[in-house]
């Protein structure tokens, strides 16, 4: 896992998240599953899991190691879709964003995978919601919508994002909703991490991007829950938990 620019975590604390975190993929996984990824026994986690004894500290670590892999993440997200699948075959992307134990992991996820080293979580409107608040709530970082009805108060960022060559789309980005206290930065300079449930274009994600950096706002990097086909591969700093295509 990457370091984080959040420190004062105590052993204990470690501990409990290694039991949520195992109790949300117990959802979906088996405790032999569980124990072939972590590579503790299966009657471990189980009196982890029951909540009868706290793991040890090497063993949270494993637990959290093992389980917030790329893999293990997107095997689960790839489940829960599965489960929730429309009738005529296609994910049901915004229905499996909705079941919480998934969100839990793919919050911890992105808070590994980034260390937290951002001071806002920008989203657009809409689809990625859930998956943003996920990822404020794990960081405790501020969550800023992307919104495409245009504030009344001049005071905002402008993202324009070109659909096709006739189709133009705005979304809007209030700045006083990216004012933070200078005590309350984890960066040097004012930092966004985009979230979004899906893409298969990047165009919406790009453009949030420049507009951001255009008004001097750094942004630490994109990441989606769910990333089609390989055209948004082209765009810098973007990853995806599930790749599809």
């Amino acid at each position: 896992m990457s370091r984080t620019c959040n420190s004062g975590v105590t052993e204990r604390e470690i501990s409990y998240k290694a039991v949520n975190l195992l109790a949300a993929a117990h959802a979906y996984l088996s405790l032999n599953e569980l124990s072939r990824i972590t590579g503790i026994a299966p009657s471990i986690l189980s009196r982890y899991y029951r909540g009868l004894i706290l793991p040890t500290s090497p063993n949270a670590s494993k637990i959290l190691e093992s389980l917030l892999r790329k893999e293990v993440v997107a095997r689960i997200m790839r489940n829960v879709m599965e489960s929730n699948s429309l009738e005529n075959g296609y994910f049901n992307i915004k229905s499996a964003l909705g079941d919480p134990n998934l969100l839990l992991l793919l919050g911890e996820y992105v808070m590994a995978e980034t260390g937290g080293c951002f001071d806002y979580v920008v989203a657009p409107e809409a689809g990625g919601i859930s998956f943003a608040t996920s990822v404020a709530m794990v960081s405790r970082k501020k969550l800023v919508v992307a919104r495409k009805q245009k504030p009344l108060e001049p005071n905002h960022i402008e993202a324009r994002v070109l659909r096709d060559p006739v189709t133009v789309e705005y979304y809007y980005i209030r700045k006083d909703d990216l004012s933070l206290p200078r005590g309350r930065r984890c960066c040097s300079e004012p930092t966004a991490l985009i979230v979004d449930d899906f893409t298969i274009h990047g165009a919406t994600l790009r453009s949030l991007a420049e507009a951001l950096e255009t008004n001097g706002y750094k942004v630490a990097s994109v990441i989606v829950a769910v990333g089609m086909g390989s055209e948004w591969k082209k765009l810098p700093r973007t990853k995806a938990i599930l790749e599809i295509g």
